[in-house]
């Protein structure tokens, strides 16, 4: 059964809340299972492009490098057992102008659930350390000028990929959530998944490619912002459905 956030809003506050930063540590030798659903934050990188125009990632709420959230939707148990993926946030823009305008980019969702309530579609393979996305797609919107502006064309774009690495242990300066990716199963992060190591790109065939996002440079939060976003997460827990 898929997991619906039914307010978007939710998830956007917490990447806008600024969030926790995971200290510096190396790639795990073996990853562990279960692996428990959770949410991945990744970026765009270069080469991402519409109709041979090139792109770049647009960051959600301004949160430095996450333009594209993808929800692991089911727990995994072991090596190769997989979950279906919800593409839940997608935000790409134009690098120049095309007629005088530029483009925007959007997940498209009501095309978006309609191929994801074939629970063939979008499914990930997770295997002891790699993984693999199959019959992965995104279903887009193109706007001119602005996120929400007038729709001028719909579409979708590959995101199959196979034999991308993966740890239990989060990349340094990644932002980290309590129960959303980290810590999912409220103790440690054995039950954890990350796409690194870094720099390796998530191969995406549309071209989409993707990083984990992670912060340049370490930061800290103080206990007050540590604390708005648990009880924003809390919040937002209770606004999940199963459809």
């Amino acid at each position: 059964m898929f997991l619906r956030v039914m307010n978007r809003i939710c998830l956007s506050g917490f990447l806008s809340a600024i969030l926790l930063i995971a200290n510096s540590r190396e790639c795990s030798a073996g990853n562990l299972f279960p692996v428990l659903s959770g949410y991945d934050f990744l970026k765009t990188t270069s080469g991402a492009t519409y109709n041979g125009i090139p792109l770049h990632g647009i960051p959600i709420n301004g949160v430095w490098g996450v333009d594209t959230v993808v929800q692991r939707v089911q727990d995994v148990n072991a090596a190769g057992g997989t979950t279906n993926l919800h593409m839940e946030t997608l935000q790409l823009g134009s690098n120049t102008s095309v007629g005088g305008h530029f483009l925007f980019i959007t997940i498209d969702p009501i095309q978006q659930l309609a191929w994801e309530v074939n629970h063939n579609h979008n499914l990930m393979t997770i295997n002891a350390t790699t993984f693999d996305a199959t019959e992965f797609r995104a279903f887009f919107m193109v706007h001119l000028d602005n996120l929400g502006g007038q729709i001028v064309d719909r579409g979708n774009i590959d995101l199959s990929s196979v034999n991308n690495p993966w740890s239990n242990n989060a990349p340094p300066n990644a932002y980290l959530v309590n129960g959303v990716n980290h810590h999912l199963n409220g103790l440690n992060e054995n039950s954890d998944f990350w796409p690194w190591p870094l720099p390796t790109d998530i191969g995406h065939t549309g071209p989409h490619p993707v990083q984990t996002a992670v912060l340049p440079e370490p930061s800290t939060l103080g206990l007050a912002a540590i604390g708005a976003i648990g009880l924003a997460f809390r919040w937002c827990r209770r606004r999940i459905a199963v459809v």
